[in-house]
């Protein structure tokens, strides 16, 4: 898990390590971050450094199945970062990455028409030029409760209103 310290990572590596099976090595420019309860258990090894040196993406790429990315950052980090770490998977041979976004189907987008998921765009692409390491995108959609929060303004739960866009006779797939 690459950014096993972020919010995301640390749940995605309670989760993994609820299986005794699981060997988990994690990525992280400060282990001091992560849950003493993780730091303890022998199924997790932390390799700690600058996520943007090859040296240290190329320790921890190392012999693994599959690299997750649970980066959180700035467009030219959400790119980069990657890049440089798919470059790193790519040259030591491993066979999926699991990029650092989990949103609706962005791939039918063209750049520029959301400006927020154009990083996306750019690692998609950069991966289907790989030869050894494949994409793996889990594009789950918005998540139900940010949807249904103020945040999207299509609920509002004082009036008890839904808003719209179109005749109304629109398929939401919810």
């Amino acid at each position: 898990i690459a950014g096993a310290t972020g919010r995301f990572g640390s749940l995605v590596l309670a989760s993994l390590l609820e299986n005794p099976d699981i060997k988990i090595r994690g990525l992280c420019r400060n282990a001091s971050k992560l849950d003493n309860q993780h730091t303890q258990s022998s199924q997790l090894q932390v390799i700690e450094g600058d996520v943007l040196d090859p040296s240290i993406l190329a320790k921890f790429v190392n012999n693994l199945d599959v690299v997750i990315c649970a980066y959180l950052g700035d467009n030219d980090f959400m790119v980069n970062g990657q890049k440089a770490l798919i470059d790193a998977c790519e040259q030591a041979r491993v066979p999926r990455y699991i990029a650092s976004d989990y949103t609706f189907d962005y791939t039918k987008l063209e750049l520029g028409e959301h400006p927020a998921k154009d990083p996306m765009k750019i690692v998609h692409e950069y991966l289907r030029g790989k030869q050894h390491v494949q994409g793996v995108h889990v594009l789950v959609g918005g998540f139900i409760e940010t949807f249904w929060s103020g945040y999207f303004q299509v609920w509002n739960s004082e009036e008890r209103s839904l808003v719209y866009w179109g005749s109304g006779e629109e398929v939401w797939e919810v």
